[in-house]
Parts: C-alpha cells; structure tokens; sequence
C-alpha cells in the first residue's frame, strides 16, 4: 500500500496506517488514538461521529475539508455530543491548483458516549432525513416547521430500530 512505502522510505517510527472502514475498526478501537486525519470523504456531522469515538481524551481528530460553508454550523452539536469541541480551522491553497482546503482541529475533552458510532446506515439516514427537514426549513412556513419536527420524529424512530 501506498502509504506503507511512504512510512519506509521516511523511515518513520511508531506509525501504522490502518486500511479498513471506519465503522468497523471503531467497534474494537474507541478511545485508542492520539490522532485521526481524514479527507474529504463525506459531510462533517458523518465524519465526526464515525472518527471522534476512535480518538484519545486530549487527543484530535483534524478532518480536511474543500468547502466547509454550513458544515461546520450543522456538525457543532454533534461534535460536543461526541465529547470535543472545535478549537480552530486553518484554511491554505494547495500548490499548482490553487484551491483551497481546511483543516478542522477538533480536540477531544470528553469521552464519547458507547452508542457511538452508531450504524453507518442509521448514520446516513438520519443526516439524509435532517438535510431534507433542513432544506425545507429554508422557506418560512409554520407547517413546514411541523413537517420538520414530523421528518425529525420519523428519523429518530427509523434509527431506534
């Protein structure tokens, strides 16, 4: 693998990478690292309750997003959720493209409550259902506030399964 010859050819030491999905390696790994990186593979809230349990107390997850413009907003809650808090974001432009990228330093202070992760298709569901609740709350309606709590409900019961 790729990032095995990395680690040889720069001699590093005491460094693993670890290929495997995320929900499966967090069933037998929580709370083991003092560092989890990941890239832009998915929403923030998806990243953050899939990688946050896997992190130390003291430790980091630092996530690399290309856009970040209402991910960080709809992620804060289930970050302090997951037991951490964001502590900054450090925005640069990648070299020859010119596109920008950020860093999300999100520090572990609390453990994470053993219900996480939670399935990887309750996980999705959930957020589908809330993007859809939030997408329609964009019009400013009192029904469509009821239809919110209703899509919520309905989510909330789905992933009780």
């Amino acid at each position: 693998m790729f990032l095995n010859e990395v680690i040889k050819e720069l001699e590093l030491k005491n460094i693993t990478a670890i290929h495997s999905r995320i929900e499966d390696f967090a069933k037998e790994n929580r709370e083991k690292f003092d560092l989890v990186t990941s890239r832009a593979v998915s929403r923030l809230n998806l990243l953050d309750e899939l990688c946050i349990p896997l992190v130390k107390e003291n430790g980091y997850f630092i996530p690399m997003k290309a856009n970040i413009e209402g991910e960080i907003e709809e992620a804060e809650s289930g970050i302090k959720k997951l037991g951490a808090q964001k502590e900054e974001i450090i925005s640069f432009l990648l070299p020859k493209e010119g596109s920008v990228r950020n860093l999300i330093k999100i520090k572990k202070v609390n453990k994470t409550s053993i219900k996480y992760p939670r399935v990887f298709d309750k996980i999705k569901n959930f957020l589908q259902c809330f993007a859809f609740a939030s997408e329609i709350g964009n019009f400013k309606s009192p029904f469509l506030s009821f239809f919110q709590i209703f899509i919520m409900t309905v989510a909330r019961q789905i992933i009780s399964k």
